[in-house]
């Protein structure tokens, strides 16, 4: 059954990420990740990067990582991933 927010992204034609404030991300291979709605950046290291959202904790880990653009909503990072979870 859907929720409230999710019925009203429907019926507005937004993506549901927006409304109900839940992180979207977009990833290319293992060399790119994408992330809109981030609350913040927790642990930034080469080889693991905490991101806070609305749904826990998004944990990267693997080798070269680097934030190649940081905005107030949305951020990019790069290098090679070998592992991608939530820690809610």
């Amino acid at each position: 059954m859907k929720g409230i927010y999710e019925i009203i992204a429907d019926k507005w034609g937004v993506g549901k990420e927006i409304i109900m404030d839940i992180p979207k991300l977009t990833i290319a291979g293992n060399r790119e990740i994408y992330i809109e709605n981030y609350k913040g950046i927790l642990r930034y290291e080469p080889e693991e990067v905490w991101i806070s959202s609305a749904m826990g904790t998004l944990i990267i880990k693997g080798a070269e990582l680097k934030i190649k653009y940081i905005g107030l909503e949305s951020l990019l990072i790069s290098g090679v991933f070998s592992e991608i979870k939530y820690n809610i």
